[in-house]
Protein backbone atom coordinates (compact mmCIF):
# COMPACT_ATOMS: atom_id res chain seq x y z
CA UNK A 1 0.00 0.00 0.00
CA UNK A 2 2.86 2.60 0.43
CA UNK A 3 3.28 2.41 -3.24
CA UNK A 4 -0.17 3.50 -3.65
CA UNK A 5 -1.09 6.08 -1.19
CA UNK A 6 1.16 8.58 0.32
CA UNK A 7 2.07 8.67 3.77
CA UNK A 8 -0.79 10.86 5.01
CA UNK A 9 -3.25 8.80 4.06
CA UNK A 10 -1.99 5.50 4.52
CA UNK A 11 -3.00 4.80 8.32
CA UNK A 12 -6.80 5.49 6.48
CA UNK A 13 -6.34 3.19 3.23
CA UNK A 14 -5.17 0.33 5.76
CA UNK A 15 -7.97 0.83 7.86
CA UNK A 16 -10.40 1.18 5.04
CA UNK A 17 -8.78 -2.32 3.73
CA UNK A 18 -9.76 -3.62 7.28
CA UNK A 19 -13.11 -2.43 7.35
CA UNK A 20 -13.61 -4.42 3.59
CA UNK A 21 -12.43 -7.37 5.04
CA UNK A 22 -14.76 -7.29 8.10
CA UNK A 23 -17.42 -6.59 6.06
CA UNK A 24 -17.16 -9.27 3.06
CA UNK A 25 -16.43 -11.81 5.10
CA UNK A 26 -19.93 -10.77 7.80
CA UNK A 27 -21.64 -10.58 4.47
CA UNK A 28 -19.94 -14.51 3.39
CA UNK A 29 -20.92 -15.92 6.80
CA UNK A 30 -24.40 -14.63 7.86
CA UNK A 31 -25.87 -13.54 4.20
CA UNK A 32 -24.30 -16.20 1.40
CA UNK A 33 -24.02 -19.09 3.73
CA UNK A 34 -28.03 -18.67 3.90
CA UNK A 35 -27.91 -20.01 0.24
CA UNK A 36 -25.70 -22.75 -0.42
CA UNK A 37 -26.14 -22.29 -3.87
CA UNK A 38 -24.94 -18.90 -4.25
CA UNK A 39 -22.58 -19.41 -2.07
CA UNK A 40 -21.11 -22.32 -4.48
CA UNK A 41 -21.31 -19.83 -7.22
CA UNK A 42 -19.60 -16.76 -5.60
CA UNK A 43 -16.81 -19.10 -3.89
CA UNK A 44 -16.11 -20.99 -7.17
CA UNK A 45 -16.14 -17.62 -8.98
CA UNK A 46 -13.34 -16.49 -6.68
CA UNK A 47 -10.90 -19.22 -6.88
CA UNK A 48 -11.49 -18.75 -11.14
CA UNK A 49 -10.32 -15.20 -10.84
CA UNK A 50 -7.71 -15.85 -7.94
CA UNK A 51 -5.84 -17.12 -10.61
CA UNK A 52 -5.59 -14.10 -12.78
CA UNK A 53 -2.27 -12.41 -12.18
CA UNK A 54 -3.43 -9.46 -10.12
CA UNK A 55 0.14 -7.36 -10.52
CA UNK A 56 0.00 -3.74 -11.23
CA UNK A 57 2.98 -2.48 -12.94
CA UNK A 58 3.16 1.23 -12.14
CA UNK A 59 5.89 3.98 -12.11
CA UNK A 60 4.33 6.46 -9.76
CA UNK A 61 1.63 6.42 -6.91
CA UNK A 62 -0.50 7.68 -9.32
CA UNK A 63 -0.63 4.96 -11.78
CA UNK A 64 -0.50 2.42 -9.19
CA UNK A 65 -4.25 4.11 -7.54
CA UNK A 66 -4.82 3.97 -11.68
CA UNK A 67 -4.13 0.46 -11.74
CA UNK A 68 -5.94 -0.38 -8.39
CA UNK A 69 -9.13 1.35 -9.52
CA UNK A 70 -8.98 -0.35 -12.64
CA UNK A 71 -8.47 -3.79 -11.31
CA UNK A 72 -11.34 -3.21 -8.91
CA UNK A 73 -13.58 -2.19 -11.19
CA UNK A 74 -12.71 -4.98 -13.39
CA UNK A 75 -12.93 -7.82 -10.80
CA UNK A 76 -16.75 -5.86 -9.96
CA UNK A 77 -17.48 -6.53 -13.67
CA UNK A 78 -16.12 -10.54 -13.69
CA UNK A 79 -18.68 -10.87 -10.69
CA UNK A 80 -21.39 -9.17 -12.57
CA UNK A 81 -20.91 -11.32 -15.13
CA UNK A 82 -20.91 -14.34 -12.81
CA UNK A 83 -23.43 -14.24 -10.32
CA UNK A 84 -24.94 -11.03 -11.39
CA UNK A 85 -28.21 -12.19 -11.85
CA UNK A 86 -28.11 -13.91 -8.10
CA UNK A 87 -26.99 -10.74 -6.19
CA UNK A 88 -27.96 -7.74 -6.32
CA UNK A 89 -25.59 -4.59 -7.29
CA UNK A 90 -25.11 -3.64 -3.48
CA UNK A 91 -24.12 -7.50 -2.89
CA UNK A 92 -21.23 -7.79 -6.27
CA UNK A 93 -19.63 -4.24 -4.59
CA UNK A 94 -19.07 -5.86 -1.17
CA UNK A 95 -17.74 -9.27 -3.02
CA UNK A 96 -15.28 -7.31 -4.97
CA UNK A 97 -14.51 -5.02 -2.60
CA UNK A 98 -13.78 -7.93 0.00
CA UNK A 99 -12.01 -9.76 -2.85
CA UNK A 100 -9.81 -6.94 -3.44
CA UNK A 101 -8.94 -6.18 -0.23
CA UNK A 102 -8.21 -10.17 0.70
CA UNK A 103 -5.67 -9.86 -2.09
CA UNK A 104 -3.85 -6.85 -0.52
CA UNK A 105 -3.97 -8.57 3.01
CA UNK A 106 -2.38 -11.67 1.84
CA UNK A 107 0.06 -9.50 -0.75
CA UNK A 108 -1.30 -12.07 -3.60
CA UNK A 109 -1.72 -8.40 -5.01
CA UNK A 110 1.31 -6.81 -6.14
CA UNK A 111 2.44 -3.29 -7.64
CA UNK A 112 6.14 -3.23 -9.55
CA UNK A 113 7.65 -0.33 -11.04
CA UNK A 114 10.14 -0.53 -13.75
CA UNK A 115 13.46 -0.34 -12.43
Amino acid sequence: MPKVYQDKLLEEKKNYVIKRLIVGQTFLSSELRKNQSIFNCYDEAYKVYNLVDKEIDADSKKEARIGLNNMISEYEDYLKDQIGELLNVAEIKTLALYGISNWIANCSLSFTEDE
